[in-house]
């Protein structure tokens, strides 16, 4: 059990922030009753993975309404997410919610930034998956698989093209698999890339494929 001085602190770190507290700028308890935190851009896996943990861990108080849950567009940008949270009650004592926040959402996340690893592994492989199919189309599944067999990382912030298409290339230099022709096609812009950034030289299977199709 987390001492009050300790929930205090923790309160007054929060009601000053202003980090996402814009989100809630006509909510005139924000900043004094109601803090707003764990925000983040919906295409971040770690801080919607948090995010959503937060709202299973707390679920209790989200039922009464004193964890709540915001999203907002950003024009131009993206969407974000944040949470509210109730820190005092109408008597000025701070609330069962907040104390549950603290002791099992932001003391854990200050030791380690992950609140369910399962949750988060899984929203960033499927948004690594979406980000290789809006690259590599149809091919984007023979990416994946070929990244896996080379043990590259399979998500975004580690993701480098230059891997991922010479890892296509030794699994077809291996025959672990070929291309079928709508698969071939998709790498004709990244493959012509990658030869321009390498002096024309590189992924020669690869280019005689995509030279194959181009000759019908």
């Amino acid at each position: 059990m987390t001492d009050n001085e300790t929930y205090e602190k923790v309160a007054q770190e929060a009601l000053a922030s202003t980090r996402d507290a814009w989100v809630r700028w006509r909510d005139p308890e924000c900043g004094k009753t109601v803090a707003v935190g764990m925000g983040g851009e919906m295409s971040d896996a770690l801080a919607m993975s948090n995010l959503h943990a937060a709202l299973r861990i707390l679920d209790a108080h989200v039922q009464t309404g004193d964890v709540t849950e915001d999203t907002v567009g950003r024009s131009g940008r993206t969407w974000l997410k944040v949470l509210s949270f109730r820190v005092y009650d109408e008597d000025g004592n701070i609330t069962q919610a907040w104390r549950d926040a603290v002791d099992n959402v932001f003391l854990p996340l200050r030791d380690y930034a992950v609140l369910d690893e399962e949750d988060w592994s899984e929203r960033e492989f499927t948004l690594f998956t979406e980000e290789m199919e809006f690259i590599f189309g149809a091919a984007h599944g023979k990416v994946i698989d070929a990244m896996a067999e080379a043990g590259l990382p399979l998500n975004i912030e580690e993701f480098r093209e230059d891997y991922a298409l010479e890892s296509v290339e030794e699994a077809l230099a291996d025959g672990r698999f070929t291309l079928t022709d709508d698969e071939a096609m998709e790498f004709t812009h990244t493959a012509r890339q990658y030869r321009a950034r390498h002096d024309g030289e590189g992924l020669p299977r690869l280019t005689a494929r995509i030279a194959e199709l181009e000759a019908e």
